[in-house]
């Protein structure tokens, strides 16, 4: 999705960066990855790239490696030092509008996955890209993210270099005909045909969620031979692969909590309710006190266990709330 709306976008006219920081491991790493999206997003072709490295990044020696035909990767030498690497990053935070400048075009910078920061150096980092970017008038900027906790401290938290920077857009759910087009089209592209009753089973399962969705029907697909319709069986075979696949990480996480947030989670797979507090609930539950409960939920919505939905409170995972009914319920 992302990327389409990027097409759009240069189809105007504009330069795009886009650049994924899903478990990005250092500054270092950090730094390279953004100078290459630049050079990638604004040069395109090797000996664009060549000249523009040349021209905007006098401090780094490109060495181009060739996979393909028109599908060069990047690497840099430059003084890796800590002073150095700071420097860089400075140098390559403000790179985006010197282009625009200079070129006299717009340009659109993509940031995915942005919570990543928090796991190198973030608040400082942080506060950098902020004194950096709050100058820039020609570069929109778009911070993307799947923790909504993490994103929402980051940029509301008004003790944080990043409040209030842009304004929040919170995804909805793609409206269900939609992603029932989406699954169509996709099986039937690779000689799967599939009825509605069964795209209908999978979105049930899935809550119409696209990540979700998106596994599960890759998961289908990887069991099907060529030419087989898809069916219920093959959903359900698909479902107990990916709970098996993901075992090991569920249960690093259920290890990770507390008898209470235990209890408390086997609650919520029983029971959608916004009354979570009430008597009944609590009594039903075997919860304890309120603010036990209180105490729990905001350790497990830290730990992006559980989110909150229209006052509602549930787990995100929907293979997980899977997990936990087929595997770990009494």
């Amino acid at each position: 999705m992302i990327t389409k709306v990027l097409g759009l976008l240069q189809a105007e006219g504009l330069f795009t960066i886009y650049l994924d920081l899903y478990q990005v491991p250092s500054k270092k790493v950090w730094l390279e990855l953004y100078a290459k999206a630049i050079s990638k997003g604004v040069a395109g072709r090797i000996e664009g790239i060549k000249r523009f490295i040349k021209e905007y990044l006098p401090g780094f020696i490109p060495k181009i490696i060739i996979k393909g035909e028109d599908s060069p990767d990047i690497e840099f030498e430059y003084v890796s030092s800590r002073k150095g690497i700071e420097r860089y990053l400075m140098d390559v935070y403000d790179l985006p509008q010197k282009v625009a400048e200079k070129k006299g075009r717009k340009g659109v910078v993509v940031m995915d996955e942005f919570q990543e920061i928090r796991n190198l150096d973030g608040e400082e980092m942080e506060k950098q890209i902020r004194s950096i970017i709050q100058h820039h008038d020609k570069i929109s900027y778009v911070f993307v993210g799947s923790k909504k906790g993490m994103l929402l401290d980051i940029f509301t938290n008004r003790k944080k270099p990043l409040y209030n920077i842009g304004k929040m857009l919170t995804l909805k759910k793609i409206p269900a005909e939609n992603m029932a087009e989406f699954i169509r089209n996709r099986f039937n592209h690779t000689q799967h045909s599939i009825t509605e009753e069964v795209i209908e089973e999978i979105l049930s399962l899935t809550e119409n969620h696209p990540y979700f969705t998106q596994m599960l029907c890759h998961e289908i697909w990887d069991l099907l031979f060529p030419g087989q319709d898809v069916q219920s069986k093959d959903i359900k075979e698909a479902i107990n692969q990916i709970l098996s696949n993901q075992s090991e990480l569920y249960f690093i996480i259920w290890d990770s909590l507390s008898p209470h947030q235990k209890n408390l989670l086997f609650a919520l797979t029983k029971t959608r309710s916004s009354r979570i507090y009430s008597a009944d609930f609590i009594n039903n539950h075997s919860l304890g006190s309120t603010s036990m409960i209180q105490k729990s939920i905001r350790a497990l919505l830290n730990k992006e266990v559980i989110e909150k939905n229209e006052g509602i409170y549930e787990i995100q995972d929907v293979f997980f709330r899977q997990w936990l009914q087929t595997r770990m319920l009494p």
